[in-house]
């Protein structure tokens, strides 16, 4: 009996000193536990859902919604914690690049469009867009991280490479230099020849001003003063709508020079490559897109300009067969 007295006291003293120390340190972890996870501020948002937010956060009415990471978009906003919002994966074929809180993903660049030559540098991931570069024996006149158009390479004669071609630049060729010897030959000759015609240039001039050459085109052109010579007068052309004359004047220019205007009257690259994209295979097709492009922009007066255009880079007879075009057409519509 007595053996079992002094164990029940043991095991009260033990009760005594421990217990009260263990619903202590519980009731103050739960405390703790409290004032961590009390809101802040009025809106029921608490500084510890804030901070972990990974990527940020976001105002919706009047919560702060955690973002979405890299490679998802939006399924609808938090309503009760910051992190209880709902993300989903972008689908196939379309990429997020950065924590966002957008609703739906970017679709990835394509690097196949028809005749641009290009290829796949590094393919598109739910998280970071496609890029794309020229393929072999090809460059890119603009910049090669966001080229559209890819040109081929040229390609030397028997003077060989000066410098490669590379993705923005094309092949630079060596100049094939002769002997010093007959360089210097070629250069007395060609300096020779260069007096002698500028010299005939001067007679002939002065024969057409003063001799008969130039009494016989004054009595053709029906006499009476001097007057200016008819080939350096500037072309007239018709102040008149181009759009009903496109195709005759389409067929008139052709792709190059339609460009080259397009390049003088700074029409940008991308712009007349993407003439070029639209209409794969189809010159008079990219030639009028080009055209009525120039046209919006220059307005009214187009005509005019066209014809101006045309003289000054040295295209007169092109100049000349737009203007029949124009005036045999504006007579037939008359």
């Amino acid at each position: 009996m007595e053996a079992n007295f002094s164990k029940l006291s043991v095991w009260f003293i033990l009760y005594v000193l421990f217990v009260p120390d263990v619903s202590w340190a519980v009731s103050s972890h739960l405390s703790q536990s409290e004032v961590r996870n009390r809101p802040v501020s009025g809106n029921g948002t608490s500084r510890n859902r804030r901070e972990t937010c990974v990527d940020g956060d976001y105002q919706h009415g009047n919560r702060n919604c955690c973002l979405c990471g890299a490679g998802e978009r939006l399924v609808y906003h938090c309503t009760t914690t910051a992190g209880d919002r709902k993300c989903a994966p972008c689908e196939d074929g379309t990429y997020n690049s950065h924590p966002n809180k957008q609703e739906t993903c970017e679709p990835c660049t394509s690097c196949s469009h028809p005749n641009a030559n290009l290829e796949v540098a590094e393919p598109c991931t739910r998280a970071a867009n496609a890029k794309c570069r020229c393929k072999k024996g090809h460059y890119c006149s603009g910049d090669a991280e966001t080229c559209t158009l890819c040109h081929p390479c040229k390609t030397c004669g028997p003077a060989g490479v000066k410098q490669a071609c590379n993705a923005t630049n094309n092949t630079v060729c060596s100049d094939e230099s002769p002997a010093p010897e007959v360089g210097k030959i070629i250069g007395i000759t060609f300096g020779v020849l260069v007096a002698v015609a500028a010299v005939a240039a001067v007679v002939v001039v002065l024969l057409l001003k003063k001799g008969k050459w130039g009494n016989r085109r004054h009595e053709v052109n029906g006499g009476g003063g001097s007057g200016p010579d008819v080939e350096m007068q500037p072309l007239t052309a018709p102040d008149v709508e181009l759009e009903p004359h496109l195709p005759d004047i389409v067929e008139t220019l052709g792709w190059p020079v339609m460009r080259d205007i397009a390049l003088r009257s700074n029409i940008p690259n991308g712009t007349i490559d993407n003439c070029q994209l639209s209409h794969p295979g189809n010159v008079q097709e990219q030639t009028m897109q080009l055209l009525k492009e120039w046209m919006e922009r220059q307005g009214r007066g187009a005509s005019q300009k066209l014809i101006r255009m045309l003289e000054s880079s040295g295209k007169k007879a092109k100049a000349e067969h737009v203007i029949e075009i124009l005036s045999r057409n504006s007579s037939g519509q008359s």
